[in-house]
């Protein structure tokens, strides 16, 4: 990139930290919102899940200004409060999940339960007691306790963020030859009932790769293929958030791109970003259609409605900082 891009790059780098400083609790817990649909149209509801800061922790890992570095610090302490034993999360109001556990377990940094370089840690005989049949990392923590007639589903992002965090053993090699499937056969987006796009799958999978050196094998050349797919000619792979994830994941696969799709990707961002500093809020998960199926058929016509989209401005900020930073490398 030229030195005037770069040094709009590094002026919305500092335009979106002011914003999450102005966004993240003092205890470190950021602001996500739950709509009543994936369009995140009418109502919604702001909820603090440690989820989502997690998700914003991991992503400001790039990021070594002292004020990202400010934000992280307070935002682990945050995740770490919210930690149940033996080292697992939850989504508020909900019992504990396999996803949350593994992000939230990635971002909030050495803990005597949760697994440390070759240490075993106290949470993962939870997490490998939540497989199918056929190896596979199911969502919910919920055992005999599950309500009969809803299916706890299986979703590859799921699976590809617990094994950033568990790594390749022979505990997670169906997980793992699964997701491989996945990949080769093209079926992203049916494997993923929780997420949006085959991105989401894409960015989840080179972001293990930066916690697990050498998990992808021979997956990695591929996922830079199909990300490339998706690049548009405005420079962008779908909404902000995808194209910073999309940009994210292309540097954590060590490709490199050319550098005028660089920077016409980046400045892409930088007209994104609005005048808060902010990038806005892009559906990040949802709830299965099953979910929503399930309600209705118990608890009557009244309670019919699609599935809810989740959804963060300060999410979708710190994926843009990540982005940003790394195409100033």
């Amino acid at each position: 990139m030229d030195e005037r891009l770069r040094q709009a790059a590094r002026a919305a780098v500092e335009r979106g930290l002011d914003f999450l400083e102005s966004v993240v609790a003092p205890n470190g817990s950021w602001p996500c919102w739950r709509y009543d649909n994936t369009g995140l149209v009418g109502a919604r509801h702001r909820e603090y899940p440690p989820f989502a800061a997690a998700l914003g922790s991991l992503a400001l890992d790039a990021c070594h200004h002292p004020e990202a570095r400010a934000l992280v610090a307070r935002t682990r302490e945050f995740i770490r409060s919210r930690m149940q034993y033996p080292g697992v999360w939850s989504y508020p109001s909900l019992p504990p999940s396999v996803d949350d556990t593994a992000i939230c377990a990635l971002a909030v940094g050495p803990h005597p339960w949760l697994r440390m370089g070759s240490l075993w840690g106290r949470n993962l005989d939870v997490l490998l007691a939540h497989r199918d049949g056929d190896g596979r990392f199911v969502l919910w923590m919920l055992g005999d306790d599950w309500p009969r007639g809803l299916d706890n589903e299986v979703d590859a992002v799921v699976n590809a963020n617990v094994l950033a965090y568990m790594g390749d053993h022979a505990e997670t090699e169906a997980a793992r030859r699964w997701i491989e499937t996945v990949v080769a056969e093209r079926r992203e987006a049916d494997a993923s009932p929780y997420y949006i796009e085959a991105v989401d799958l894409h960015f989840a999978l080179a972001r293990a790769s930066r916690f697990r050196d050498g998990i992808l094998g021979e997956l990695r050349p591929t996922l830079a293929s199909r990300i490339l797919e998706r690049l548009g000619a405005d420079g962008g792979f779908g909404d902000p958030m995808r194209t910073a994830q999309a940009l994210s994941a292309l540097d954590m696969l060590a490709f490199d791109l050319d550098e005028g799709v660089l920077g016409a990707v980046v400045g892409r961002l930088i007209e994104a970003q609005r005048r808060d500093g902010s990038w806005r809020p892009c559906v990040a998960w949802k709830e299965p259609p099953g979910w929503a199926d399930w309600v209705a058929a118990n608890e009557g016509p009244l309670h019919v409605r699609p599935p809810r989209g989740f959804a963060s401005e300060a999410m979708t900020t710190a994926f843009c900082i990540e982005a940003m930073q790394r195409s100033l490398r």
